[in-house]
């Protein structure tokens, strides 16, 4: 009959013998499913990059947003799962920064009871810290980062169980760097990406840009679709010594198969409405960083 050749590894868990072993990690999704788009919204990302995004961004994208600590990007990274939610699609959370029980007390702070979604699955929180938290909807997936083969399968198998179409956020791929060599790095979320592209998953990945060669961050970038840095500019290497008082910029570096306005933008945080991209008075005041002295 028909079978699964090769050999897979497994565990003995509670439950006896465990094969490590997800359907999807073999089967790769068909390439004559049609790509589904956002209901009535010509943009899968978020609201705050809408001005810059004039094309229609499919499912089967990879996203990531890099930028240096304190610069709001597991702020994007929430706007991404409220977008979500709010058009009736699943999220599933892994937080790699932060236990579970944390990303769960944020929620509501942006407008969001996450506890009807978390009990119809529409939402689901992982995180690398606890196996369980009893103050959440009970799961038993744990992600061991120190273990990629489980932890790609872990993600697999919840993903497989997700309404579709379904958002996946990780914040943030740092402690992935942490725990292994920069090319055991660069491997590793090239098979989670490669894994996670399917017809109907967007992947937005979190990255905090340090302690990796520039070497190793170009291979990095070749994984994504879409690229968003967030920066603070240095203003005295300015060609043009105009503060706008704006501290903060946001610049979509990268996008394949799609326009995008590449230009870098100022922005602002706001407690309730997340990075909102200012709109400046004059195209003179729009700056380019990549005409920074080197």
């Amino acid at each position: 009959s028909d079978h699964v050749c090769g050999s897979h590894r497994m565990a003995i868990t509670e439950n006896g013998i465990e094969i490590l072993y997800s359907a999807s990690q073999i089967s790769p999704p068909s390439t004559t499913e049609s790509l589904k788009f956002i209901e009535d919204a010509p943009h899968l990302v978020f609201g705050s990059l809408e001005k810059l995004l004039p094309s229609q961004i499919p499912y089967n994208t990879a996203c990531l947003v890099e930028g240096a600590p304190g610069l709001g990007k597991s702020t994007l990274a929430y706007q991404f799962l409220l977008c979500g939610l709010h058009r009736q699609e699943s999220v599933l959370y892994i937080s790699a920064d932060i236990p579970r029980q944390q990303v769960y007390q944020t929620l509501p702070t942006w407008g969001l009871l996450p506890d009807p979604y978390l009990e119809a699955g529409q939402l689901v929180i992982l995180d690398t810290f606890s196996p369980m938290v009893e103050t959440l909807p009970a799961t038993s997936v744990h992600l061991n980062l120190n273990d990629p083969e489980m932890l790609l399968l872990r993600i697999a198998q919840q993903l497989e169980q997700m309404p579709k179409p379904c958002r996946v956020i990780f914040d943030s791929l740092t402690p992935l760097l942490i725990s292994c060599t920069p090319r055991e790095f660069i491997k590793l979320v090239y098979r989670k990406n490669l894994q996670l592209r399917q017809p109907d998953v967007a992947v937005l990945d979190i990255f905090a840009q340090d302690g990796i060669e520039k070497s190793d961050h170009y291979n990095l970038l070749n994984l994504y679709d879409l690229v968003v840095d967030l920066y603070s500019p240095e203003w005295d290497e300015m060609n043009r010594g105009e503060d706008i008082g704006y501290k903060n910029w946001l610049q979509i570096t990268k996008i394949r198969g799609a326009k995008a306005d590449h230009r870098p933008y100022p922005y602002s945080i706001s407690p309730t409405k997340g990075i909102v991209i200012e709109s400046t008075s004059s195209q003179s005041k729009i700056i380019d960083h990549n005409s920074f002295p080197k």
